[in-house]
């Protein structure tokens, strides 16, 4: 992936799942990823960032609301995907 410029990481560190449920709803927020995400955002030179969800670009925002103000490209992939009533994704 270093390769490609492409890097992966998670917004969460610890979570504790709620309802036996895999529903980011039922997610409780241990531990944010923060320190790590913080590092890599002031040593590297991103150009986009894509979400997994809005959840993701919710919580992400609201460790680093100042980052939406570096006219980076992010896009959450809940808005060209979407979950069919069986649970699968689907592209809109």
């Amino acid at each position: 992936m270093k390769r490609f410029g492409i890097g992966i990481t998670d917004i969460l560190l610890k979570v504790r799942r709620k309802n036996n449920s895999n529903l980011d709803d039922n997610l409780e927020i241990i531990e944010y990823n923060d320190k790590a995400i913080k590092i890599i955002l002031e040593n590297s030179k991103i150009k986009s960032i894509f979400f997994t969800s809005k959840f993701v670009e919710k919580h992400f925002y609201k460790l680093f609301p100042d980052f939406k103000k570096r006219g980076i490209f992010t896009i959450a992939f809940s808005k060209i995907c979407q979950n069919d009533q069986s649970g699968q994704s689907k592209l809109l």
